[in-house]
């Protein structure tokens, strides 16, 4: 997405990149060096789908541990 050199090959790219993205992003994103034309003036466009993507994820996360449901606070309340 960050080396296309086409608009369609960015939108098409930056689509795939939307449906699989997560809070992981943020550790990759400084390595990106190489920029095409596309990105510099695109980029504006995918940041709100980004930003709510990662908070949806966190958020559902937030309900779970280890993917199942969290146990019941009686159960982990004299843990600490």
């Amino acid at each position: 997405m960050c080396r296309a050199a086409v608009n369609s090959e960015f939108w098409r790219f930056s689509m795939l990149f939307l449906k699989v993205v997560d809070g992981r992003f943020s550790v990759w994103r400084s390595s990106n060096d190489g920029k095409g034309k596309p990105i510099q003036s695109f980029e504006q466009t995918i940041r709100d789908p980004l930003r709510d993507r990662i908070n949806k994820w966190k958020n559902s996360r937030t309900k779970t541990l280890f993917g199942r449901e969290a146990p019941a606070p009686m159960f982990i309340a004299g843990l600490s």
